[in-house]
C-alpha cells in the first residue's frame, strides 16, 4: 500500500498541503481552555504552584475584558491578540510590580499558544504522542528509518511514541526534523508541544556554550598565570605617552605611512578605550593593541622562574626591556607553547612591532637613549653611550628571529573564529545559510506589549540586515550616524534609496585599499526596517535625543549619570575606562560600543543558528567572501570591492578556494569519465 492510499485511510492531508489554521472565532469556552491548559502544563512537568500562577494569569485576563468561564474565546486570542495584550499591559501597569507584570504577559502568551493548539483544524489526534504514532503509520517508514532521516535516536522516538513526558522546547529542532522526515508540516507536532516560555529579549540572554579547543586552552592558561600582564606604573605611563607622541607625529623626519600611528576623535571610535589609547584628547587604537602586547611581555618577565624571568617588580616597568633579543626569544617560545605550539599570527605581529620600535634612526626606543638609565645595574645594564649600538644589535637579532619564524611556513590563526561558522562556510551556498539568521529573528518577534524588548528586536533586525547588505567592520556600525537632513553616514537619497557613506579616514586600511571614500546603496529589503526602527524604536533608546548615532542600546550599561549629570560608574568593571577618560577631561561619546554589538550578535547567532557555536560579526565578511568565490570562482576583485579591502589581502586569505575550484573541475571530469566508461560496456 502506498503512502497516498494510507493517507486517505487516516483522512490526513500531508506535506506541503498540510496547513494549520486558527479560525478567528471558536467554539472553545474559557473553562475548556482552563482545563486543557492544566492538563498540558501538568504533562510538561510544571509544579502545582506554576500551574496555579498560570490559572491566576488567565483569570486576570478574563476580569480585564469582562469575560467568564462560559464565554467563548474570541478575537482577543486570535486576530486581535497583540492589541488586547497591549491593552491588558496598560491597564495592569499601575496595579502590578514590573516583574509580576512581565510574568503575567508571558503566561498570557503561553495561554494563547495553548488555545491555538486547541483551535487548529488538522485531523491528527490532539495529543503529541498519539499524533506521532499516526504520523509514523501514515509515512510507511520503519522506526529505524524514521530515526535515520530525522537524526534522532531510537530511544528518543520511543519516548515520543509512548510518553508520559513531552519533549521540551530545547528539542524543537529534532521534533521539526521528525515531522519533515515523516512527510508533515513541522507545525503539526510543534503545536502539540508544551507552551514555551518566551525568553526575555534582553542583552543578557544566556545560551549554552560548548567549549572549544581554543577556549579550553585560554581557560587553562588563565588558571596557570592569572592576571600576569604588567599593570601600568607612573614611570611606564610617561614612557608610553612618549611613544604615542613620537609615533603619531607625522612631521618627524623618518615618518612614513607604515611606521606612524593615527589619532582619531573619541566620537569616531567604537572601541572601549583604555588609558594606553588616549593622547591629547584623541584615541589611538594601534597604541592600545601595542600596549596589550607589551604589557604581556613585561608581565612575563616578572613571573618567577621557570615560567618567566624572575625580574623584580621594581625593575620591570620600563620599555628598555624591549631591546633584549634573548628575552624576546624566550617570551616568544613561552607564548607559542601556551598556544599549543601553534605558529600563530600574534607572534609575527609582536616581533614586527618590536622591530619598529628599536629600528635605528626610525624607532622611538633608538631615539630615546635615556631609557638606558631605567635598567637595573648588573647583567642588563647599558650605558648611555652604547644605547644606539645596543638597539642596532637588538634590531638585527630580532629580525633574524622573525625570518626564522616565517621560514617555518605561513603563520596560522590560533583562534577558531572561522570554525564556529564552519557549518555555514562548508555549505554549497553559505549566503543562503547565513540568511536564516535574519529570517529566524524576523519570525520570532517579542509581543509589542514588551516595549523595550520589541524595540531592541527592531534594532537587531536592522543591525543584522545591514551587516549582510554592507559587510563592513563592526566599528563602522558603532559610529554610524543618521540625521534627518541627510548629512549622516546613513542617508536617504532623492530617489528614495537608502545609502551608506564613510570617508576613507574612517577605515582601518585608509592608507591601503580604503584610499577612496565609501558611498554605496543599502540592499532594498533593509529600507522598511530602517524606517520602522527610526519611527518605532530609536526615539526610546538611551540618549536618543542627544546623539546622532544610529544604533543605540536600550538599557544604560555600566555607566550612568546621576541627578546632577555627573558621570558615575555602575559597575566596577568599567572604572578603568572611566578613569582613563577623566584623566583627559573626556566624557563618553554615547555610541553603542563595538564589543557590545559583537556580544549581542554572538548571542543572536547562538539562538537562531544553533548548529553553529555562535560567532562575531566579523565572520560575516568571511562568509560573504567565501559565498561569492564559490559561486564566481577567482573573482577576487569583486570580493575586494565588497569588503573594501586590498586585492592582495583577499587573494592571500581566499587563495585556497582556487585549489578547491581546481579539484571541483577534476571531480567533475572523474564523474564524466566514469559515466562514459560505464556506457562503453
Amino acid at each position: 500500500m502506498n503512502s497516498k492510499t494510507q493517507s486517505s485511510i487516516f483522512g490526513i492531508e500531508r506535506s506541503a498541503s498540510h496547513e494549520l489554521a486558527s479560525p478567528s472565532f471558536s467554539t472553545i469556552r474559557y473553562k475548556d481552555l482552563h482545563e486543557a491548559g492544566k492538563k498540558l502544563l501538568n504533562g510538561a512537568g510544571r509544579t502545582s504552584q506554576q500551574v496555579a500562577n498560570f490559572a491566576s494569569a488567565l483569570n486576570l485576563w478574563m476580569r480585564t475584558f469582562a469575560l467568564s468561564l462560559d464565554s467563548f474565546v474570541g478575537t482577543e486570542f486570535t486576530t486581535q491578540f497583540d492589541k488586547h495584550l497591549l491593552q491588558f499591559s496598560d491597564l495592569q501597569t499601575e496595579r502590578l510590580a514590573a516583574r509580576t507584570l512581565k510574568d503575567r504577559q508571558e503566561q498570557i502568551i503561553q495561554w494563547n499558544q495553548i488555545f491555538e493548539s486547541m483551535n487548529r483544524t488538522d485531523s491528527l489526534p490532539s495529543t503529541f504522542h498519539e499524533a506521532v504514532r499516526v504520523m509514523l503509520n501514515t509515512s510507511g517508514l520503519s522506526k529505524a528509518d524514521a530515526c535515520r532521516r530525522a537524526g534522532i535516536t531510537p530511544p528518543t522516538l520511543n519516548r515520543w511514541l509512548t510518553g508520559p513526558y513531552l519533549p521540551d522546547v530545547s528539542s524543537k529542532a529534532s521534533v521539526e526534523a521528525l515531522a519533515q522526515a515523516l512527510g508533515f508540516d513541522p507545525a503539526v507536532l510543534t503545536s502539540r508541544q508544551p507552551p514555551r516560555r518566551r525568553p526575555r529579549y534582553s542583552r543578557n540572554q544566556k545560551v549554552g556554550d560548548k567549549p572549544t579547543v581554543y577556549s579550553q586552552r585560554v581557560a587553562r592558561n588563565r588558571a596557570e598565570t592569572p592576571g600576569f600582564s604588567l599593570k601600568p606604573t607612573t614611570r611606564i605611563r610617561e614612557q608610553w605617552y612618549e611613544v604615542i607622541s613620537f609615533k603619531t607625529d607625522t612631521t618627524r623626519e623618518t615618518a612614513n605611512k607604515r611606521n606612524s600611528w593615527r589619532l582619531k576623535p573619541l566620537e569616531s571610535t567604537g572601541a572601549r578605550v583604555q588609558w594606553s589609547m588616549l593622547f591629547d584628547g584623541y584615541v589611538c587604537i594601534t597604541a592600545g593593541v601595542a600596549w596589550n602586547n607589551i604589557s604581556n611581555y613585561l608581565g612575563y618577565l616578572r613571573l618567577p622562574r621557570p615560567k618567566g624571568q624572575g625580574i623584580e617588580d621594581s625593575d620591570v616597568d620600563t620599555l628598555a626591556w624591549l631591546t633584549f633579543p634573548e628575552l624576546i626569544k624566550q617570551y616568544v617560545l613561552w607564548n607559542r607553547r601556551r598556544a599549543g605550539n601553534v605558529r600563530h599570527n600574534g607572534l609575527v605581529t609582536f616581533l614586527q612591532m618590536i622591530l619598529s620600535l628599536v629600528a635605528p634612526q626610525r624607532g622611538v626606543l633608538w631615539n630615546t637613549p635615556s631609557l638606558s638609565e631605567t635598567l637595573p645595574a648588573g647583567r642588563f645594564s647599558v650605558s648611555l653611550e652604547d644605547w644606539h649600538g645596543h638597539c642596532a644589535v637588538a634590531h638585527e637579532k630580532i629580525s633574524a628571529q622573525l625570518r626564522a619564524l616565517l621560514n617555518e611556513g605561513s603563520p596560522v590563526r590560533s583562534r577558531e573564529s572561522h570554525s564556529r561558522a564552519a557549518v555555514i562556510l562548508n555549505s554549497s551556498y553559505p549566503l543562503r545559510e547565513l540568511l536564516r539568521l535574519p529570517k529566524g529573528l524576523e519570525d520570532n518577534p517579542p509581543p509589542t506589549a514588551h516595549q523595550r524588548d520589541y524595540r531592541a528586536w527592531l534594532r537587531d533586525m536592522v543591525l543584522i540586515k545591514l551587516l549582510v547588505s554592507n559587510p563592513l567592520r563592526v566599528n563602522h556600525f558603532s559610529v554610524m550616524t543618521y540625521r534627518a537632513d541627510g548629512t549622516g553616514n546613513l542617508y536617504r537619497a532623492s530617489t528614495g534609496e537608502w545609502r551608506l557613506r564613510f570617508q576613507s579616514s574612517d577605515f582601518k586600511n585608509e592608507r591601503g585599499a580604503a584610499h577612496t571614500d565609501y558611498d554605496v546603496a543599502v540592499e532594498s529589503s533593509v529600507g522598511p526596517w530602517i524606517q520602522r526602527y527610526l519611527s518605532e524604536a530609536r526615539p526610546y533608546a538611551v540618549d536618543a535625543d542627544s546623539t546622532d548615532y544610529f544604533l543605540l542600546p536600550f538599557v544604560r550599561g555600566p555607566r550612568a549619570y546621576d541627578e546632577g549629570k555627573t558621570w558615575q560608574p555602575r559597575k566596577s568593571t568599567s572604572r578603568t575606562m572611566i578613569s582613563a577618560l577623566e584623566e583627559h577631561n573626556l566624557e563618553p561619546a554615547g555610541n553603542w560600543l563595538s564589543d557590545s554589538i559583537s556580544v549581542r550578535f554572538y548571542v543572536l547567532t547562538k539562538l537562531y543558528l544553533p548548529e553553529t557555536q555562535g560567532f562575531r560579526p566579523h565572520i560575516i565578511r568571511h562568509i560573504i567572501a567565501t559565498d561569492h568565490l564559490k559561486r564566481h570562482p577567482r573573482d577576487y576583485l569583486t570580493v575586494a570591492h565588497l569588503l573594501h579591502d586590498k586585492l592582495e589581502t583577499v587573494i592571500k586569505n581566499y587563495g585556497h578556494l582556487t585549489v578547491d575550484d581546481g579539484l571541483r573541475v577534476l571531480h567533475s571530469g572523474v564523474q564524466e569519465a566514469m559515466l562514459e566508461l560505464a556506457n562503453s560496456h
